[in-house]
């Protein structure tokens, strides 16, 4: 391989899906963590529930299944903080790609 071409190798394009998802992932961030973890946090926790509770038929009494109300909040809160935490190393990985792009250009 030749310099010329190893040096094209190297060069980095972000692809449509990294610019759309700079640009979205920096409108969620605008509205904060605790937004967010509302919204996936209840997007993941009420579907869970509705499946523990009357796909799988997984509790025998309504104790079970208020104890389900209570801890299922905590785990959607654990799942939107991991998605949080994945989208904000994603961003950062993307931008840092794309600066050393622009550098590397100049």
């Amino acid at each position: 391989m030749t310099i010329q071409q190893e040096n094209y190798s190297e060069k980095i394009i972000l692809s449509k899906s990294d610019k759309k998802f700079i640009k979205e992932w920096e409108d969620t961030r605008a509205k904060g963590f605790w937004k967010y973890a509302l919204v996936e946090g209840l997007g993941f926790g009420i579907p869970m529930f509705f499946v523990n509770v009357w796909v799988l038929g997984l509790y025998k009494n309504w104790m079970d299944i208020l104890l389900n109300l209570a801890i299922l909040p905590f785990v959607g809160l654990g799942y939107a903080s991991m998605m949080w935490a994945f989208h904000n190393w994603n961003y950062k990985n993307i931008l840092k790609k794309s600066e050393n792009n622009q550098i590397e250009n100049n």
